[in-house]
């Protein structure tokens, strides 16, 4: 499993959506959700210099040429600045900035790889990306929020609206159905939607467990078929015929 991450995308539930690669081999294409998104060359040079580059433009643009010697010293500096600031995002966002810089300056960039194309679902709009992107930037700002009073003002902003999209998306996917129903039933009327309501589906019967004399089931599919082959089996005969 590779390519952890946790998704921006809402779930309509109180857990985040994680994001992962299944696979016997290392995936052949890059699955980041920035498109400009470089991959580095790094080796024993290129740290020396990255790590002296951080130092620099931290200096620079994060701290204005204060002349902050110790690294210590820097890193209680933004440490406190994350948490006392209202807007935390905004500064972790300069430092990835100020990374992002230092790895340019210091690494040779990979050529990226073509990206893996993403089905989907015909019921997707604008609106509903719009409404999630909403509903993600109201949860962050519920999330780190310290007054209680504004947090619970905040939170009950977040729920509504969370709510209001979770229909959004129930709409969506039931006049998605009626709309496919409508078109495939004027091309075959005998097409999938009417076995389906008609219940003439043919579905394949799969063994699981079977109930013994004594009312007792067996455990697995490998257990109901011991029992069947040693209970349902012909047995070959012993005895001889007479003379």
């Amino acid at each position: 499993m590779t390519d952890w991450e946790t998704s921006d995308q809402e779930s309509c539930s109180d857990h985040s959506i994680i994001r992962y690669v299944i696979g016997q081999r290392k995936p052949t294409s890059c699955l980041s959700k920035n498109d400009d998104a470089a991959r580095y060359k790094v080796n024993k040079v290129g740290k020396q210099q990255f790590q002296e580059n951080l130092i620099r433009l931290t200096e620079r643009k994060l701290f204005k040429n204060q002349n902050l010697n110790e690294l210590a010293e820097m890193d209680n500096t933004l440490s406190i600045r994350v948490t006392q600031e209202p807007d935390a995002d905004e500064r972790v966002h300069e430092f990835y900035e100020v990374l992002e810089e230092a790895c340019r300056s210091s690494f040779q960039t990979r050529a990226l790889q073509l990206k893996m194309a993403r089905r989907t679902v015909p019921w997707w709009s604008e609106e509903l990306t719009t409404m999630r992107k909403w509903l993600n930037a109201l949860r962050r700002r519920f999330q780190r929020t310290k007054d209680d009073k504004l947090r619970t003002q905040r939170r009950a902003q977040y729920i509504e609206a969370k709510t209001n999209y979770a229909s959004k998306i129930r709409k969506a996917k039931s006049l998605s159905w009626r709309e496919y129903c409508n078109m495939t039933t004027y091309i075959n009327p005998w097409n999938e939607a009417y076995r389906l309501a008609a219940g003439k589906r043919k579905s394949t019967t799969q063994i699981t467990t079977l109930r013994k004399p004594d009312g007792t089931f067996t455990e697995d599919l490998q257990a109901t078929l011991k029992y069947m082959l040693d209970h349902f089996a012909p047995e070959e005969s012993t005895r001889h015929r007479p003379t």
